[in-house]
């Protein structure tokens, strides 16, 4: 629909293709699991946002994009006691790369550029423990990429990194009760970040607003009780 709310004669269906290859499975004695996958997606009038009006946007078609990546995700045991006492490393990966193949805008010609609001790479990584005892442990890094901001790649976002904690404990107490209390920070070295992007902001008597900043370190805390009506045997 047009910010009038009638129908927009001009716009086109996406459609395209998608190849994937990947490989699963498990190395050194089970310890280590993996998860590869390689894809190509060519898409033809894949459907972006224009903002036409301070609180109004409307939908054009951008010709063609290629979309090639690889994900990546290893989870290895570092040590495993059974009976729910358990050391876990983990990470994913992804690697984004996005272009308009042709995207003509009037007389304004993106192709080639990189895709907006797509990171090239995106990385996370932690360590996950729980104890019998019940006590549980989680620490955990993100990483994003520069991420192009406007279609003429003339303004990108900086990247960032990020780490979270959480610490807690659950027990079952005389069975049916299930208890969960934790404490937790995140962005423990107070980065400062855009936690969400305007793509192609455009500015009405000011400048136009790209980012919205993310939270600066915080804290979290909380406990739940839960009450089992049924006991699996």
């Amino acid at each position: 629909l047009t910010p009038e709310g009638q129908l927009n004669p001009d716009i086109q269906p996406e459609s395209g293709w998608n190849y994937e290859i990947g490989s699963r499975g498990r190395l050194l004695n089970q310890r280590l699991f993996y998860d590869i996958a390689l894809y190509s997606m060519q898409i033809r009038n894949l459907l972006v946002a224009r903002r036409t009006a301070e609180d109004a946007f409307v939908g054009i078609n951008a010709g063609k994009t290629n979309h090639n990546g690889l994900e990546l995700a290893l989870s290895y045991t570092l040590y495993d006691r059974g009976e729910g006492s358990n050391i876990q490393l983990f990470t994913n990966y992804t690697y984004a790369d996005y272009r308009f193949e042709e995207f003509v805008d009037g007389d304004r010609d993106f192709s080639g550029n990189d895709l907006t609001g797509v990171p090239r790479h995106s990385l996370s990584a932690g360590i996950d423990g729980q104890s019998k005892p019940g006590f549980y442990g989680n620490l955990n890094f993100q990483w994003i990429s520069q991420i192009p901001i406007l279609d003429d790649n003339s303004r990108f976002s900086e990247a960032y990194a990020l780490t979270n904690l959480k610490v807690g404990y659950r027990q079952v107490l005389a069975r049916r009760f299930h208890l969960d209390a934790f404490v937790g920070i995140q962005n423990l070295w107070d980065e400062a970040y855009a936690s969400m992007l305007q793509i192609n902001a455009v500015g009405f008597n000011a400048p136009p607003r790209y980012y919205y900043p993310g939270l600066p370190r915080n804290y979290f805390g909380g406990i739940s009780l839960k009450y089992a009506f049924s006991i699996k045997k």
